[in-house]
């Protein structure tokens, strides 16, 4: 499975786990965790419930738990990611900050960084400095930056469209561009317009992705299946067509695919 929910296990104690990346490319994604992204060096495109934010070092985004998010680096592009166990302002449940997209005031790199090589020291009562650095930065923020009442009508679409990208992983090999919008209550036209601001791609190149990830899958557990059983397994239908999009994605054919590849999207043909 390319996209959806993700889930992570935070060691005993600690209240947020910091991870580092290098061209990070991750499609559309959520998980229950709000997630902090922090760009040390280059610059990174992130779309967030439909928005798209430019991520420099002079910036970073607060995507809250259970947010669509995708993430798309510049080459050379260093990424910080931190999550937090619950929401970091849980104590006001019903808000959030006005917007995402906070300017760095707060030394919020230089403490994330200093949270990540603490975490991979791991000295002595490193899982109480952690967390007493965690919560200064989170106090700082909070307390400066403005907050608003969270949208209801917004958290049911976004509810709505998680739940359809779960349909797309179960049924990609049916499913259709219809049937994806039907299952949205939407028209045709405005189903196309909100799945490519949701996303940052449009429903085919979605649907296609999850087709070749999971026809990555099957070659992989078995380099010998056919392509008729690879059609019926993914949902083309023609031979043609599968190769086409199958190398567009990833560069290689499908007979061509090295053992253990993974599937990275950087740019789609259709």
């Amino acid at each position: 499975m390319l996209a959806n929910f993700e889930h992570l296990a935070f060691d005993k104690g600690l209240h947020i786990y910091v991870n580092k990346f290098l061209n990070l490319h991750k499609n559309p994604h959520w998980h229950f965790e709000t997630e902090l992204i922090v760009c040390t060096c280059g610059k990174a495109k992130v779309i967030l419930e439909g928005r798209v934010y430019e991520l420099t070092p002079d910036y970073c985004l607060f995507c809250y738990g259970e947010s669509i998010h995708s993430i798309e680096s510049d080459e050379g592009t260093t990424i910080y990611i931190a999550q937090f166990e619950k929401n970091p302002d849980h104590n006001s449940k019903d808000y959030r900050f006005k917007t995402p997209y906070i300017k760095d005031r707060y030394h919020i790199k230089d403490r994330i960084v200093k949270i990540y090589d603490e975490y991979q020291n791991k000295g002595l009562f490193y899982v109480e400095l952690i967390n007493s650095i965690t919560t200064e930065l989170m106090v700082d923020v909070i307390r400066n930056e403005e907050m608003i009442q969270k949208d209801s009508e917004h958290y049911f679409a976004v509810v709505r469209y998680k739940r359809l990208l779960s349909e797309i992983d179960n049924h990609y090999d049916t499913l259709s561009f219809h049937d994806a919008a039907s299952f949205m209550n939407m028209s045709d036209a405005y189903f196309s317009r909100a799945f490519k601001t949701m996303s940052g791609m449009t429903f085919s190149q979605y649907l296609n992705v999850i087709r070749i990830s999971h026809a990555i899958d099957l070659l992989e557990s078995d380099p010998d299946m056919s392509y008729n059983e690879l059609l019926a397994e993914t949902g083309f239908n023609t031979i043609r067509n599968f190769n086409r999009v199958f190398k567009g994605i990833t560069g290689y054919s499908p007979r061509q695919i090295p053992s253990g590849y993974v599937l990275h999207v950087r740019s789609l043909k259709t």
